[in-house]
């Protein structure tokens, strides 16, 4: 009696070779994915602390300008008149860590929005309310 071999015999192990191998590059496909997907998500988390910082500092920043502003004198107060202002702590902040505040100051500037030529240089008033009929257009 002779044995028949069939031909089918053995094909099974190149086809479980082939999942194995898409399922891998299937795996590290998913896995780059998540890591980029993560790295995105810690720049963004970090761009939106440093604007809750930055709206934070200048709510404390307008606060003590319009305290020095109450008891100025001037209706333009200069730029010296805010250098007692302090930079607020970073306790202020309790869910940020590793951060600095630096040039945080007030400065007086003209009505162009340029920085006036020394501290104690009081701002020029406009010689018109907005809106004026005689406002330059």
């Amino acid at each position: 009696m002779k044995l028949l071999r069939s031909a089918n015999r053995g094909s099974s192990l190149p086809a479980a070779l082939i999942i194995v191998m898409v399922m891998c590059v299937m795996i590290a496909a998913a896995f780059e994915f998540t890591n980029g997907i993560g790295r995105h998500v810690q720049g963004t988390t970090a761009v939106d602390t440093a604007i809750g910082v930055a709206d934070g500092a200048l709510d404390y920043l307008y606060a003590h300008w319009r305290q020095v502003a109450r008891k100025s004198a001037n209706l333009a107060p200069t730029t010296s008149e805010f250098t007692n202002i302090p930079t607020p702590t970073m306790s202020y902040f309790a869910d940020v860590k590793n951060c600095v505040l630096k040039n945080f100051s007030i400065v007086a500037v003209d009505p162009l929005l340029q920085p006036l030529a020394t501290a104690t240089t009081t701002p020029p008033t406009s010689p018109w309310t907005w809106p004026s009929p005689t406002a330059p257009t």
